[in-house]
């Protein structure tokens, strides 16, 4: 059953996640505790991990790093390689997964 007080949790999920990304600290959806964002990853995979491996779909799981995110890599990129090989990086895999 859905608890529309818990719907402030939600809110605040949502904004943390927006503004710290894989640093923020989440609420828990047992709403006891705040938690780490790779930590609340670890624990869905390892709830999702049994169906992944019924349906032959495991290492695709394997390829998940719940410490960072896609930002944390254009970052890098951007910074250490700049902003038109970031760009020319970003289309060059978007081409390649159509």
């Amino acid at each position: 059953p859905v608890d529309p007080a818990r719907r402030g949790d939600y809110a605040q999920n949502r904004w943390a996640a927006l503004r710290f990304g894989t640093r923020a600290e989440l609420i828990h959806p047992a709403g006891d505790r705040a938690v780490a964002v790779p930590e609340l990853a670890e624990e869905l995979l390892a709830l999702v991990r049994p169906a992944a491996r019924k349906l032959g779909s495991a290492k695709l799981l394997g390829v998940l790093e719940p410490s960072r995110c896609e930002a944390d890599r254009q970052l890098e990129i951007g910074r250490s390689r700049g902003l038109d090989e970031l760009c020319a990086e970003l289309v060059e895999r978007s081409l390649r997964s159509l």
